[in-house]
């Protein structure tokens, strides 16, 4: 088929022009149309096909010139081609492609490899193929060379014996005969049984190969199924928001729109309350909302600090226990623990037991118990053990919906349930700020009977502190927090906010100059007298310049009086990272909104100077 030279061999009588030629072809090809990633088992691929096709093409033209046509017509069963051992080095060869071809596959994270196993199906069936080929082929040489023995021995009897032969003669000649016979039988199965553990290797290989196809076919459609019930559930939960957030706006636009008409000033109140307590339940539930997406973006990461374990727990039970006695529930708190200051995320854990604890008061009926209990379960070197449990004599859950309890955007739904406002999402989010803590949660109901939360916590332990004076009410008034007389400049570009913080800071006692972006607040504060203003409340978003870059041109001024002017931050980016990139560019403080005015009183106190 080709020229002379193509099969010429060289002094160590290797056909070195044609593995040449076979290793160009083999390297090149693949970056005709495949990705680099498969090239080494392309290469063995098309080395393999390159010389089974050539060998094939050579056997081909053979049988037609000695007219088989069998041969002719089948290709593959060479008579006149590669040598017996080229076979076992083609089969080997193939068999380390494939070998190759499954580490790929298996290690093919991203899917840019193995997406079909066309050429690995070629490559299996060459082998069992070519070592049907070299079974052939090795058993005809061998029944070749006892023939050209048996001529031999034939030949070398008759040349010494001329006449019959004896009795003796013709045994040994028996014995000769049947030795080159089983010589035969033992090679024949030797290579048949090698063939055996070559195909049994492809087998192999070949089932690895399905396992992984099966088993990534298995994780996609896991993956569309969970896709399928992430959409569902997440289609209800817009469902139930829309229901939940409509509630307490409705209640605002009402309520608002009464109080508008309404010339009773006792009404006027009442209203107003409402207003209040809607509006924060709507914040609640936004909270809820953003707590969650961060939970599941992986952006959620707990802000550490040495915290007064009874002491939080003293806080959270005053925040309730109010609500607890309106609705003539028995509420008690108690704490039984040695070593009282651990190092943890304080807002977290009362975020958890606020949420324990609303979820208590809200599905407990008039006239039942609810109780907190914290307890030390030992202690370690510098490590305390805490156990919190959450218990209510409410309505309890149904053992099928236990088990979703901490499932995001899950809500039972029952008769009892129907009348309470919730999202769904504050057991889910209680449960990833127990996960994120390193702790346990489980969960112990019974159908009418009540619901029993338990939570096991591992803290470091911290140094104890003394006992801090009693601490102010936080709803105290602050119209006389010494505010009086001092200028500060307000930074809002939206007008409704800039009029709400105007007025509350005009209340407590401040002479307020406003600004609409940062531009703007960067021009009056470099024009200012150093002490004219005594602080300034920069928002984050505006346009122009945002309140990142007005703050470090500000601390830019040449003035170094001005440059150190007091600037907090009062944004609605509240996050723990929001505020730590406040205190980067150069800010004093951080208020969050919507504004909690004791909160925004004790940043504004521990921020201006002249405080």
């Amino acid at each position: 088929m080709l020229p002379d030279w193509f099969g010429e061999l060289n002094e160590y009588r290797v056909p070195r022009n044609a593995i040449l030629f076979i290793m160009a072809v083999s390297v090149f090809v693949p970056f005709l149309g495949r990705t680099a990633i498969g090239w080494i088992v392309d290469v063995t691929t098309i080395g393999a096909v390159v010389v089974y096709g050539y060998t094939s093409y050579t056997a081909f033209l053979e049988a037609r010139k000695e007219g088989n046509l069998f041969v002719t017509v089948t290709g593959f069963y060479v008579t006149a081609g590669l040598e017996v051992e080229s076979y076992v080095i083609f089969i080997f060869w193939s068999i380390i492609g494939c070998l190759f071809f499954l580490y790929l596959l298996e290690n093919d994270r991203d899917g840019r490899f193995g997406k079909t196993t066309t050429g690995w199906m070629w490559m299996t069936a060459l082998i069992i193929i070519t070592s049907m080929v070299w079974v052939q082929e090795a058993f005809h040489t061998m029944t070749s060379s006892a023939l050209i023995r048996i001529n031999d021995y034939n030949e070398l009897l008759m040349k010494k014996y001329h006449v019959a032969r004896t009795i003796d003669e013709t045994l040994s000649t028996s014995y000769f005969l049947n030795n080159q016979m089983e010589l035969i039988r033992s090679e024949l199965l030797k290579d048949t049984g090698i063939q055996l553990i070559l195909i049994l290797i492809v087998l192999a290989i070949m089932t690895l190969v399905y396992r992984i196809i099966l088993r990534r076919e298995k994780t996609a459609e896991q993956k569309e199924l969970l896709a399928e019930l992430s959409s569902r559930a997440k289609s209800n939960f817009l469902s139930n928001m829309s229901h939940d957030i409509r509630t307490p706006m409705n209640a605002i636009v009402g309520y608002t729109a009464l109080a508008k008409k309404e010339r009773d000033p006792e009404k006027v109140a009442d209203y107003m309350n409402k207003i209040d307590a809607s509006s924060h339940h709507l914040l609640a539930l936004i909270n809820d909302v953003l707590d969650m997406g961060r939970v599941e973006s992986g952006k959620m990461e707990l802000e550490l600090a040495p915290a007064n374990l009874v002491k939080n727990l003293d806080e959270v039970r005053d925040l309730f226990a109010t609500q607890m006695k309106t609705k003539k529930l028995d509420f008690t708190v108690t704490a039984d623990v040695s070593n009282r200051m651990a190092i943890c995320d304080k807002s977290r854990l009362n975020r958890i037991l606020l949420n324990l604890l609303s979820n208590a008061f809200k599905f407990t009926p008039e006239g039942g118990s609810v109780s907190v209990k914290l307890i030390q379960t030992g202690a370690g070197e510098d490590m305390g053990y805490y156990q919190l449990r959450v218990k209510d004599t409410g309505i309890g859950m149904s053992p099928e919906f236990a088990a979703t309890v901490f499932e995001a955007f899950t809500r039972e739904r029952t008769a009892e349930v129907a009348g309470i406002q919730g999202t769904g999402l504050g057991m889910a989010i209680t449960k990833s700020f127990v996960d994120l803590m390193g702790g346990e949660i489980n969960v112990i109901t019974e159908k009418d009977k009540g619901t029993e939360f338990v939570i096991h916590l591992t803290f470091p332990l911290a140094e104890e502190l003394p006992e801090e004076g009693e601490i102010q009410e936080s709803g105290a008034a602050e119209t006389d927090s010494g505010f009086a007389g001092m200028r500060i400049l307000l930074v809002e570009d939206n007008a409704i906010n800039r009029e709400i913080a105007q007025m509350i800071l005009m209340e407590l006692g401040f002479k307020v100059e406003t600004a609409e972006d940062g531009k703007i607040a960067l021009d009056k504060v470099a024009a200012s007298a150093p002490g004219y203003y005594d602080g300034v409340l920069m928002d984050i978003q505006m346009p122009v310049m945002n309140g990142y870059e007005s703050t470090k041109a500000i601390r830019a001024l040449p003035d170094p009086e001005l440059s150190r002017i007091p600037i907090i931050a009062m944004t609605a980016n509240a996050f723990a990272e929001d505020i730590q990139h406040v205190l980067e560019v150069g800010m004093n403080g951080h208020i969050a909104k919507p504004i909690n005015i004791p909160d925004m009183v004790a940043t504004l106190r521990g921020c201006l100077k002249r405080l």
